[in-house]
């Protein structure tokens, strides 16, 4: 069991409860909370919680645990063999550059050629996922762009950025005032009508702020199903 104590105070050890490595996080909490992330079990504990509550809790949560690890396993075994853009999945396939190509990737709309150089493993994943990064963001960005040409006449406010990029919870984001649009890269796995939504939910920020009457009053007009649309994008898996 190793000890790390974080700049927040945060106690850190790596143990093994119930078959499992854990990450348990000592905090100043009340109870205990479980998250499994990449893999990975964290366990935030209150600071002075003893051992065997936390041993019990995992042995509780057991099932949920081996559920969550197993979709995990199972998401990282389709990242490997496909890419998935606008709710299609299709097939990766790597090769080795010739000697002076340049490292790239190909769609030609059934799957995906990667051309990398000859590294190590490591650097090669790392390339790997570098050239995929770019070309998904370059394709939603145009997506995107499409879809806010389409109610640029509509909102008629100035837009300032449009940011793709990664994100943990929301689907976009608005700073009304400086005219700022971010959209999470993970759109791109979603149909063309999920992300149309998304667009205009975020561009009709740019006129209401806030989520009142007005603001959906608006996105009705717009798009009289957009609650639909919105409880898709939301649902799990």
């Amino acid at each position: 069991m190793r000890i790390i104590k974080t700049a927040d105070k945060t106690e850190r050890k790596t143990a093994q409860i119930c078959g499992f490595e854990c990450e348990i996080l000592r905090k100043t909490i009340k109870n205990q909370h479980l998250r499994v992330k990449n893999g990975i079990i964290y366990v935030s504990v209150p600071r002075f919680l003893a051992f065997k509550a936390t041993q019990k809790f995992i042995e509780i949560n057991r099932d949920w645990i081996e559920k969550r690890l197993e979709i995990w396993q199972k998401e990282r075994e389709f990242e490997l063999n496909f890419i998935q853009i606008l709710g299609k999945k299709y097939t990766i396939n790597r090769n080795f550059c010739k000697q002076n190509e340049p490292e790239r990737i190909n769609f030609d709309g059934n799957s995906f050629q990667i051309f990398l150089d000859k590294q190590e493993q490591e650097q090669i994943k790392i390339h790997e996922n570098d050239l995929i990064l770019a070309w998904k963001k370059e394709f939603l960005n145009k997506i995107i762009n499409e879809f806010i040409a389409k109610f640029n006449a509509i909102i008629d406010r100035k837009i300032n950025a449009i940011r793709v990029h990664k994100a943990q919870t929301r689907w976009g984001s608005c700073n009304h005032k400086k005219g700022y649009l971010n959209f999470n890269i993970a759109l791109i796995k979603k149909r063309c009508a999920l992300i149309e939504y998304v667009v205009l939910h975020e561009m009709t920020h740019l006129i209401y702020p806030n989520h009142g009457v007005k603001f959906y009053e608006f996105l009705r007009a717009q798009m009289p199903n957009f609650r639909e649309l919105e409880k898709e994008i939301n649902q799990k898996g």
